[in-house]
């Protein structure tokens, strides 16, 4: 590859999107003042970075060129350890090869930094251009040979250049030659995106059925002749839809009827924030990949997130810079307002799926407004929605909050809070329901099956105290609560001589949601001062004085002692311990 012939602007360009094709899930920071002398971030495992630092350079190494590579180094050092993130490796990318003093100056600039750092040359650029032809195509040859090549592979998949006599039979191996040629063409020379195609027939009803393949951007159905055709378009990374959005212009008309679809539509318009199911009639329509249509009445028109979310985390840290919560995350790709103005809005939920956040970020003003919503934990998994609740707790007025990957430094922090995030009127419910989270949590280590949170509102005040209490007898601790009589057998051997401490063995079970689990065997322990007979036999009923105390903690011993001893009741002196 001729490099010193292109811009340097474009040889960067170039090595960048290589360097995404060979780790999709990378990202490209774009300059800035506080880019960190990054400018491809590649996140490989939770706190573990790997950065690659692009430069234009074709020629020796001179003065100027260090003077740029060790500013690039310093940023680095500097914001990794603002941030507190750690980096495996550093590459400073040029197309050229180092020589052996390029090999020992860049040795002594990052020498005693902990952070491995080598140079990637020539070599390793012109083998990515090999592997990745069309990125080289679409920036350096105009994209007409893409053009050109697609054309001329499409019609020969076609058969578009010859006549088929009228009395050919059409083979399946035939047909699938020209899918593959078309599918081919398509995927040869685009440099963004990958497609697909896919066909069979149609529903009976002719209602399309669409199912996007993973990572698809942009999916369309078109049933036609009683065949149900799907494309889908695939970004080959993930920061494709920036470097080339898919060009589309769909003008419908949406007439607001509710103040749901009102809301809806503002928050479009002013941040971009997706919606779903809005009734509308389309104008006219000319979407990726050539699809087009005009004139359609009751339909219903959705804009959906991005089904690449991203993971990252929100912490909050006090006054001093303690960190007091981490709450993981997946976050969709921030959307951006529709009306000309600077606004953006970003949105995800936690790894529970039980908590939504909301960022809504004007640039103009340079403000963030935070929002939290807990729809329902109902069928949450009780120990990620327990640590979701938790972290949400501990933010307390004066948190500052900020936001980035796993391990990496934060793309978004916020002014300290104004006020506990959770608070008020909310917070016992709130606070009842982290407790039924943790309980439940505690209880799986007992249950084989897989636990979820109940439907909350089917739940009795009895059972959710009954889930507290086992938990508690569970981890070791005793239970304390109150009793107000049993109903005893004495055998003619031997009197219970009052008052007297009472224990009695019974299983420990729970029932959750619907089903009963038995979780061990508990000894109740109480204080007894009076008798009530009932019968000749020896029944009657032993009640509490004052002391009204019943002490639950879990049976020691084996499971066949605990058994044999199952509901017997053992009597010693009160001046015993």
């Amino acid at each position: 590859m001729p490099w010193e012939r292109y811009s340097g602007d474009d040889i960067e360009a170039v090595i960048a999107m290589m360097v995404l094709r060979q780790h999709p899930r990378g990202q490209r920071i774009r300059p800035s003042r506080g880019d960190g002398g990054i400018d491809v971030l590649v996140p490989h495992a939770p706190h573990r970075w790997e950065v690659f630092q692009i430069k234009k350079f074709t020629t020796t190494r001179d003065r100027s060129q260090e003077r740029q590579i060790t500013k690039s180094w310093n940023s680095l050092l500097a914001f990794t350890k603002e941030e507190h993130i750690r980096v495996s490796a550093w590459h400073v990318v040029r197309p050229i090869d180092p020589t052996r003093e390029d090999r020992e100056w860049l040795a002594e600039l990052t020498a005693d930094s902990g952070i491995p750092s080598d140079w990637i040359g020539l070599t390793t650029v012109d083998n990515w251009a090999a592997d990745y032809p069309q990125v080289v195509d679409y920036y350096f040859n105009n994209g007409q040979q893409y053009v050109l090549d697609t054309a001329r592979t499409l019609m020969q998949a076609l058969n578009a250049t010859g006549e088929t006599e009228p009395s050919t039979v059409l083979q399946p191996a035939t047909a699938l030659a020209s899918i593959r040629g078309i599918v081919a063409a398509l995927n040869k020379t685009d440099p963004h995106y990958n497609y697909r195609l896919s066909a069979q027939l149609a529903p009976e009803d002719s209602q399309p059925v669409m199912t996007p393949a993973p990572g698809a951007v942009f999916s369309a159905v078109v049933i036609e002749d009683s065949t149900m055709s799907q494309l889908d378009i695939i970004a080959r990374y993930d920061q494709a839809q920036l470097d080339r959005p898919l060009p589309m212009d769909l003008r419908v008309t949406i007439t607001p009827e509710t103040d749901d679809v009102r809301q809806q539509m503002r928050d479009f318009l002013g941040y971009g924030i997706p919606f779903t199911d809005v009734p509308a009639s389309v104008v006219t329509a000319e979407l990726p990949g050539g699809f087009s249509f005009a004139d359609m009445d009751r339909i219903s028109v959705s804009v959906l997130a991005s089904d690449q979310p991203r993971p990252f985390e929100l912490r909050g840290l006090d006054h001093d810079d303690n960190l007091v919560a981490t709450l993981p995350l997946v976050m969709q790709r921030p959307t951006e307002a529709r009306d000309g103005t600077e606004r953006l809005a970003w949105t995800g939920h936690d790894v529970a799926d039980i908590v939504t956040v909301e960022f809504r970020i004007d640039l103009t003003d340079h403000t963030v407004t935070f929002g939290v919503t807990l729809p329902d934990i109902s069928g949450a998994n009780p120990a990620l929605a327990a640590e979701s609740l938790a972290a949400l707790h501990a933010l307390k007025a004066g948190c500052r909050i900020k936001v980035g990957v796993p391990g990496g430094p934060p793309v978004l922090s916020l002014a300290p809070l104004p006020e506990d995030l959770v608070s008020g009127d909310a917070e016992p419910d709130y606070l009842s329901q982290l407790s039924i989270c943790v309980a439940l949590r505690t209880l799986q280590a007992k249950i084989a099956r897989q636990l979820l949170v109940p439907e909350l509102s089917t739940v009795e005040q009895e059972q959710a105290v009954g889930w507290l209490h086992a938990a508690i007898l569970v981890e070791g601790h005793q239970v304390v609560t109150s009793w107000s009589a049993l109903s005893v057998t004495q055998d003619s051997t031997t009197r219970i001589s009052l008052p007297c401490w009472v224990r009695v063995t019974w299983h420990l079970t729970v029932e959750i949601d619907g089903a009963e689990w038995n979780l061990g065997y508990i000894h109740q322990t109480c204080k007894a001062e009076h008798w009530t007979p009932t019968d000749q036999a020896g029944g009657g009923i032993l009640t509490p004085g004052e002391d009204d105390q019943l002490i639950l903690t879990i049976a020691g011993g084996s499971d066949e002692d605990n058994q044999a001893q199952l509901g017997r009741v053992h009597t010693r002196p009160i001046d015993e311990p």
